[in-house]
């Protein structure tokens, strides 16, 4: 057979069974035209339609294949002082097997699984990172006071004596996560030392500081005004940035020193914009999902932050002129303590209690009859096992009770 012979086509056949414009180009009339053969997943349900019979088949629910979300729900409902174990062991026999595809960036641990376990969770709790432990999975869901969080698994190694590590960040902050995986891998061999800083630390300098002209009383206002404005919006998203904006500015580390005294001062003494209100209404809402808790975490920031200012500045007396902190913001914080589910929550709670308490002796005497007491113990015991952070502020706290 000749060439033309071999790409002879029926002109008819071609132009009834394929448009020209469909193969993307002008085909004039006398051209062949070749078939398009039809996609390969058209053929294999059109296979599949023929050689199984549907109607026998039963249907599947969705629900049984969704995988659980690590038992969100729990984690956000129960209170953490009343929490249950997994909070506070993380008791692994054996790690999980190695899965068939490439993981991410490992550490070998010349340790076996058990051991490891112990020494990660006694790093969480010297560094105040919230862990929930699942001891079945050899997995550790884990997240950070600033919102960095990450995941860690324990793998099985050929030797039963050593450990193959995985840390994964799950959100927030890459360079805060970089510091904590190398702190975990110095904490599963039992290295609990503190990273010194390095002599690159930036500061500015002396005479640059001096030239900073803090904003006017008239420009923080404005300033509050437009926070009152973002608060009032029924958006969560715009009222978290707000509220972080806000401890942002009450924060003597971050902000002007004075710049952060006069934002505190007329947050909690002056009233000023109704933000102290607003705030107070955020953190009573009962809701308890996600978005709440850091919310509730970002009010808490902000009276932990004014509180302390104020009483580094010698202020604290001014701060129960008007009877707000002991009639309305005292009360709800002991509230929230005994339901808050976040741990980053009850240690912010406890350091605001220590500071009204030390400010106030009337409120100290209030306290050790409205069983006060009981519940800082309770916090104590709690931050004892798995908490530092929280330890460390209701000890402080216990001890200014003890005082009066």
């Amino acid at each position: 057979m000749s060439s033309n012979e071999h790409h002879e086509v029926n002109k008819n056949s071609s132009a009834a069974e394929l448009h020209p414009r469909s193969l993307g180009s002008v085909v004039s009339e006398g051209t062949p035209v070749l078939k398009r053969a039809a996609p390969r997943s058209a053929i294999l349900q059109s296979s599949l339609r023929h050689s199984i019979d549907t109607t026998s088949m039963k249907s599947i629910d969705p629900r049984v294949l969704v995988r659980p979300s690590l038992n969100a729900q729990k984690r956000f409902s129960v209170p953490f002082l009343y929490s249950d174990r997994s909070y506070t062991e993380w008791s692994v026999q054996k790690g999980q097997e190695l899965p068939p595809f490439p993981i991410g960036k490992t550490n070998t641990i010349d340790f076996p699984p058990k051991i490891v376990a112990k020494n990660l969770s006694e790093s969480f709790r010297r560094k105040s990172i919230h862990a929930v432990y699942f001891p079945d999975k050899a997995e550790a869901v884990c997240d950070t006071s600033c919102g960095t969080k990450f995941k860690v698994i324990l793998y099985a190694h050929e030797d039963p004596e050593k450990t193959i590590m995985e840390v994964m960040k799950r959100k927030g902050c890459s360079l805060t996560f970089m510091k904590i995986r190398m702190a975990i891998a110095k904490a599963a061999v039992a290295d609990y030392s503190e990273e010194k800083a390095g002599p690159n630390t930036l500061k500015v300098p002396d005479f640059i500081a001096a030239l900073y002209k803090p904003p006017t009383d008239e420009e923080l206002q404005a300033n509050l005004e437009q926070a009152v404005e973002e608060l009032e919006q029924n958006d969560p998203y715009r009222q978290q940035t707000t509220l972080q904006l806000l401890a942002a500015m009450t924060d003597a580390s971050k902000s002007h020193a004075e710049t952060s005294l006069r934002v505190a001062s007329m947050i909690l003494i002056d009233g000023e914009a109704g933000i102290r209100e607003l705030c107070l209404n955020l953190l009573s809402s009962e809701t308890c999902d996600s978005s709440a808790i850091a919310i509730k975490r970002a009010v808490l920031t902000i009276f932990r932050n004014s509180l302390s200012v104020l009483s580094k500045n010698g202020k604290e007396n001014d701060l129960d002129e008007d009877g707000w902190c002991e009639e309305d913001l005292f009360p709800l914080i002991m509230k929230e303590i005994t339901n808050s589910p976040c741990p980053h929550g009850c240690c912010l709670l406890t350091e605001c209690i220590d500071i009204l308490l030390k400010s106030s002796t009337s409120l100290r005497e209030k306290a050790l009859s409205s069983g006060v007491k009981d519940i800082l113990d309770k916090a104590l015991n709690c931050g004892e096992k798995t908490y530092l952070g929280l330890y460390d502020n209701a000890l402080s706290a216990l001890k200014t009770l003890e005082c009066q």
